[in-house]
């Protein structure tokens, strides 16, 4: 079902979980309207989360927020960084008990905020790592392959792989970023086994919601079929999708058909009316 404006679902909702990145900004520049129906839902006492395959603490990406939108107002936020920090507290809960020992981080960033955060063991040697920990992004598709001797490494260990952002690309302004996503996705074709941190995996949404939300009152917004709706699917939450956003450039009926993923409703951009 095609429609004009997220007014129209008002009423059928009770939250709203919204994603980020080609939804309610670019990277660098917030969307005006998006801006203006979340606060509309505000007003109207619906929850808002804003859920976002981001592999930052939910502190620094409100901080971002707030510099970005101003106007945004009394939004909560769940990030897929914020995921792994309280995986990093429960390994044993997730059946992931590498990560009580060393990560060898795969980033083009060593001050990433994830970096610092708690219970994370970093080691800069392959041969005492226990799991990789990939958190680069880059400009440019040729670039997916600068780890590429690290991973073979990696792999001849079997050392697993943790990916906190499932994202193949986002967007940063005009241009479009290509995000760990793609890299952990190269380490699966060189043969290695990884592990996702966000959507569409069910645990993350089991993370974001509370035990006693019914899902049928619950809207998840996205611009991403992959990992948005797809997530939305599995889980059994109603989607809108966001045409307009990191898929904005392909055949989105052929997508939807080819790929089997069932947004519930479609619309343009994230707007009031």
């Amino acid at each position: 079902m095609i429609i004009k404006g997220i007014f129209e679902l008002t009423n059928k909702y009770n939250l709203f979980l919204i994603d980020l990145y080609g939804v309610i900004h670019d990277g660098i520049n917030h969307f005006e309207k998006a801006v203006e129906a979340v606060n509309y839902l505000r007003d109207e006492g619906k929850r808002v989360i804003f859920f976002s395959n981001t592999p930052r603490p939910k502190e620094e990406v409100i901080q971002k927020l707030i510099n970005m939108s101003p106007k945004l107002r009394d939004f909560e936020i769940v990030t897929s960084g914020e995921f792994f920090k309280h995986i990093l507290q429960y390994p044993k809960k997730y059946n992931l008990d590498f990560l009580n020992h060393y990560a060898f981080p795969l980033s083009n960033d060593l001050g990433h905020p994830l970096l610092t955060i708690p219970n994370l063991k970093i080691t800069n040697s392959i041969e005492t790592a226990n799991y990789l920990l990939i958190i680069a992004s880059v400009k440019n598709k040729s670039d997916l392959s600068m780890f590429d001797k690290i991973m073979k490494q990696a792999i001849e260990r079997n050392l697993p792989c943790i990916c906190p952002n499932p994202d193949l690309v986002a967007h940063q302004g005009k241009d479009i970023v290509y995000t760990a996503g793609s890299f952990a996705l190269r380490y699966k074709e060189l043969g290695g086994n990884v592990y996702y941190m966000g959507k569409p995996e069910n645990n993350f949404y089991k993370f974001a919601l509370d035990n006693n939300i019914i899902t049928q009152y619950v809207l998840a917004v996205g611009d991403n079929l992959y990992t948005d709706i797809k997530g939305a699917n599995d889980f059994g939450l109603d989607s809108l999708f966001v045409k307009n956003g990191v898929c904005g450039k392909d055949n989105i009926e052929i997508l939807i058909r080819d790929s089997g993923l069932k947004p519930k409703y479609i619309i343009n951009d994230l707007k009031l009316k």
